[in-house]
């Protein structure tokens, strides 16, 4: 599921929605782009939209992410497996398996 061209959507009501239809969806796929900002020891992605981050944990992707100094500043377009819970005082979760560096002018890079 996509959203239309320029906009985006929260993905933590996909589950939602799938059930409420008379479905599962035990897995959620995300692609979210933004930037990497560590804060109180743990790594978020934060971007525009109705969910401005999602924390990065689990998998093997994020520590390696974490503990490089010289992804400051950088866009990021990130694929992983949306968490099917998350902490009332902390953005959705996120399984990071796949990340790249993209370029400000990415025409494929809007957020989702």
């Amino acid at each position: 599921m996509w959203p239309a061209e320029g906009e985006s959507f929260d993905p933590r009501a996909i589950r939602k929605a799938v059930s409420d239809a008379g479905f599962s969806a035990p897995e959620v796929t995300v692609t979210a782009t933004g930037g990497l900002v560590p804060r109180d020891g743990k790594l978020y992605l934060e971007m525009a939209g109705p969910v401005s981050a999602f924390l990065l944990s689990g998998g093997e992707v994020v520590d390696p992410l974490r503990r490089r100094d010289d992804l400051a500043g950088q866009r990021f377009r990130l694929r992983g497996q949306l968490h099917a819970t998350s902490h009332a005082d902390q953005p959705p979760g996120l399984t990071v398996e796949h990340w790249e560096i993209v370029a400000e002018s990415d025409p494929d890079e809007g957020d989702r």
